[in-house]
């Protein structure tokens, strides 16, 4: 539901639209045991930096090399500036031995976790393999086809019984 409604307001609003809240699914270990593989994180908007507090688990898109362009959840250990003078936020992950190569600024910020949903994401990877739709989309779309080609049949019958009584 919140995907749907998310593209329908992308769609809408235009792409500089910035949702209050996100939504995603935990695929690494790497916040154990905290936040575990398929745990789903709601997090909220960001519009200051410095309203993140030192333990505050965050969401951002990685700056680092090793892990450039994706989606990272971690928890905020530190704080610093960068040379221009901007509020850079150090994380690790709570399974993690070492800090995160990148710290994280505002430009690359997605918001702050306040709710974790434990396992809700192996639905969702479930519904996205081909058992998952197998199962939940194409047969009961089959039965219910099935049982209107037959009810149109029975009316069939029953108007050609009509007839022949009169």
């Amino acid at each position: 539901v919140y995907y749907y409604i998310s593209v329908r307001l992308y769609a809408t609003k235009g792409e500089k639209y910035e949702p209050k809240f996100s939504v995603y699914t935990i695929v690494s270990q790497s916040m154990e045991p905290t936040i575990s593989v398929y745990d789903v994180i709601i997090n909220t908007k960001v519009y200051d930096i410095k309203d993140v507090k030192i333990n505050d688990v965050i969401t951002f898109i990685s700056t680092s090399n090793i892990t450039y362009g994706m989606t990272i959840t971690h928890r905020v250990v530190g704080t610093k500036k960068t040379d221009n003078g901007e509020v850079c936020l150090i994380t690790r992950g709570d399974n993690n031995t070492q800090e995160d190569n990148s710290c994280v600024t505002k430009s690359n910020l997605i918001g702050v976790t306040k709710a974790v949903i434990p396992g809700l994401g192996k639905i969702q990877f479930f519904l996205s393999s081909s058992l998952g739709w197998v199962l939940i989309i194409i047969l009961p779309a089959l039965y219910i086809i099935i049982k209107d080609v037959i009810k149109i049949f029975g009316l069939g019958n029953e108007s050609e019984n009509i007839s022949s009584l009169a």
